[in-house]
Protein backbone atom coordinates (compact mmCIF):
# COMPACT_ATOMS: atom_id res chain seq x y z
CA UNK A 1 0.00 0.00 0.00
CA UNK A 2 3.17 2.45 0.45
CA UNK A 3 3.92 1.81 -2.84
CA UNK A 4 0.38 4.07 -3.93
CA UNK A 5 2.70 6.63 -2.21
CA UNK A 6 3.00 7.56 1.45
CA UNK A 7 0.71 7.10 4.02
CA UNK A 8 0.84 7.55 7.92
CA UNK A 9 0.19 4.40 9.99
CA UNK A 10 -3.73 5.19 10.33
CA UNK A 11 -4.20 5.58 6.75
CA UNK A 12 -2.83 2.49 6.52
CA UNK A 13 -5.13 0.50 8.76
CA UNK A 14 -7.97 2.28 7.09
CA UNK A 15 -6.74 1.20 3.69
CA UNK A 16 -6.19 -2.13 5.29
CA UNK A 17 -9.64 -2.37 6.44
CA UNK A 18 -10.87 -1.48 3.32
CA UNK A 19 -9.02 -4.00 1.59
CA UNK A 20 -10.13 -6.85 3.99
CA UNK A 21 -13.60 -5.98 3.71
CA UNK A 22 -13.91 -7.49 0.51
CA UNK A 23 -11.96 -11.05 1.93
CA UNK A 24 -14.63 -11.80 5.13
CA UNK A 25 -12.29 -14.77 6.42
CA UNK A 26 -9.60 -12.25 6.65
CA UNK A 27 -8.19 -11.57 10.29
CA UNK A 28 -8.17 -7.64 11.61
CA UNK A 29 -5.27 -5.22 11.94
CA UNK A 30 -4.68 -3.63 15.21
CA UNK A 31 -2.52 -0.65 15.65
CA UNK A 32 -0.05 -3.00 18.46
CA UNK A 33 0.39 -5.64 15.41
CA UNK A 34 1.13 -2.50 13.02
CA UNK A 35 3.46 0.00 14.37
CA UNK A 36 5.84 -2.98 15.10
CA UNK A 37 5.50 -3.97 11.96
CA UNK A 38 6.56 -0.09 10.95
CA UNK A 39 8.87 -0.34 13.40
CA UNK A 40 10.97 -2.99 12.33
CA UNK A 41 10.44 -2.15 8.47
CA UNK A 42 11.91 0.88 9.14
CA UNK A 43 15.03 -0.73 10.78
CA UNK A 44 15.51 -3.02 7.86
CA UNK A 45 15.37 -0.11 5.33
CA UNK A 46 12.10 -1.21 3.56
CA UNK A 47 10.58 2.15 4.84
CA UNK A 48 11.51 5.60 5.79
CA UNK A 49 9.24 8.14 7.76
CA UNK A 50 9.21 11.79 8.04
CA UNK A 51 6.76 13.93 10.87
CA UNK A 52 5.07 16.29 8.78
CA UNK A 53 2.46 18.96 9.96
CA UNK A 54 -1.40 18.35 9.77
CA UNK A 55 -3.33 21.08 11.41
CA UNK A 56 -1.94 22.18 14.82
CA UNK A 57 -0.08 18.42 15.25
CA UNK A 58 2.34 16.51 13.50
CA UNK A 59 2.02 13.15 12.17
CA UNK A 60 4.55 10.52 11.18
CA UNK A 61 4.60 9.23 7.52
CA UNK A 62 5.69 5.79 5.99
CA UNK A 63 6.79 6.04 2.40
CA UNK A 64 8.55 2.76 0.59
CA UNK A 65 12.71 2.84 -0.03
CA UNK A 66 14.06 1.29 -3.17
CA UNK A 67 15.16 -1.40 -0.88
CA UNK A 68 11.49 -1.80 0.53
CA UNK A 69 10.48 -1.54 -3.74
CA UNK A 70 12.59 -4.34 -4.43
CA UNK A 71 11.62 -6.74 -1.69
CA UNK A 72 7.53 -5.90 -3.19
CA UNK A 73 8.69 -7.01 -6.27
CA UNK A 74 10.44 -10.31 -5.05
CA UNK A 75 6.90 -10.90 -2.80
CA UNK A 76 4.91 -10.64 -6.02
CA UNK A 77 7.16 -12.90 -7.67
CA UNK A 78 6.71 -15.99 -5.19
CA UNK A 79 3.42 -14.64 -5.14
CA UNK A 80 2.67 -15.19 -9.00
CA UNK A 81 5.01 -18.56 -8.50
CA UNK A 82 2.37 -20.25 -5.74
CA UNK A 83 -0.78 -18.47 -7.57
CA UNK A 84 0.26 -20.70 -10.79
CA UNK A 85 1.21 -23.53 -8.83
CA UNK A 86 -2.08 -23.67 -7.05
CA UNK A 87 -4.10 -23.26 -10.84
CA UNK A 88 -1.81 -26.10 -12.00
CA UNK A 89 -3.23 -28.21 -8.65
CA UNK A 90 -6.52 -27.55 -9.56
CA UNK A 91 -6.63 -27.71 -13.22
CA UNK A 92 -5.64 -31.54 -12.69
CA UNK A 93 -8.60 -31.89 -10.14
CA UNK A 94 -10.76 -30.28 -12.62
CA UNK A 95 -10.04 -32.34 -15.27
CA UNK A 96 -11.06 -35.36 -13.33
CA UNK A 97 -14.12 -33.81 -11.95
CA UNK A 98 -15.32 -32.25 -15.06
CA UNK A 99 -17.51 -34.77 -15.88
CA UNK A 100 -19.51 -34.98 -12.54
CA UNK A 101 -19.41 -30.89 -12.47
CA UNK A 102 -21.51 -31.65 -15.98
CA UNK A 103 -23.97 -33.90 -14.09
CA UNK A 104 -25.18 -31.82 -11.44
CA UNK A 105 -27.20 -28.24 -11.75
CA UNK A 106 -25.37 -27.49 -8.14
CA UNK A 107 -21.89 -28.32 -9.20
CA UNK A 108 -22.72 -26.32 -12.45
CA UNK A 109 -24.05 -23.23 -10.05
CA UNK A 110 -20.68 -23.14 -8.06
CA UNK A 111 -18.18 -23.73 -11.35
CA UNK A 112 -20.19 -20.42 -12.79
CA UNK A 113 -19.45 -18.42 -9.93
CA UNK A 114 -15.93 -19.31 -10.27
CA UNK A 115 -15.96 -18.50 -13.86
CA UNK A 116 -17.06 -15.34 -12.51
CA UNK A 117 -13.97 -14.78 -10.10
CA UNK A 118 -11.43 -15.63 -12.96
CA UNK A 119 -12.71 -13.36 -15.38
CA UNK A 120 -11.96 -10.70 -12.52
CA UNK A 121 -8.99 -12.48 -11.68
CA UNK A 122 -8.08 -12.48 -15.42
CA UNK A 123 -8.72 -8.79 -16.08
CA UNK A 124 -6.45 -7.57 -12.63
CA UNK A 125 -3.33 -10.08 -14.34
CA UNK A 126 -4.18 -8.00 -17.73
CA UNK A 127 -3.83 -4.87 -15.55
CA UNK A 128 -1.08 -5.86 -13.76
CA UNK A 129 1.13 -7.41 -16.73
CA UNK A 130 0.62 -3.45 -18.94
CA UNK A 131 1.90 -1.85 -15.96
CA UNK A 132 4.70 -4.28 -15.28
CA UNK A 133 4.99 -4.33 -19.32
CA UNK A 134 5.93 -0.13 -18.84
CA UNK A 135 7.84 -0.15 -16.48
CA UNK A 136 10.61 -2.47 -17.62
CA UNK A 137 10.55 -1.38 -20.73
CA UNK A 138 14.06 0.80 -21.13
CA UNK A 139 13.10 4.57 -21.56
CA UNK A 140 15.09 6.22 -24.56
CA UNK A 141 17.33 9.35 -23.64
CA UNK A 142 15.28 12.37 -23.14
CA UNK A 143 11.90 10.56 -22.13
Amino acid sequence: MLAEGPKSGYELMKRVREAFDRAPDAPSLSPGTLYPLLHRMEAAGLLASEEEPRGMRRRKVYRLTDKGLRHLLEMLSKGVDLMCEGFRLHIAALRNAARDIAGKRELREAAAEILGKLDEAEKLLREMKSILREAATPKKPGE
